[in-house]
């Protein structure tokens, strides 16, 4: 059971991880097409 948990933390970890890159990236392609217009 203890095994099961720390892979349930790192998937969570690794899933935040990729959640705030795909953020960032929007905002930053949304920000350069407002500037661009």
């Amino acid at each position: 059971m203890e095994v099961i948990g720390d892979v349930a933390i790192v998937v969570r970890k690794l899933s935040d991880g990729l959640l705030q890159e795909i953020y960032a990236g929007l905002g930053s392609t949304f920000t350069a097409t407002r500037s661009r217009s």
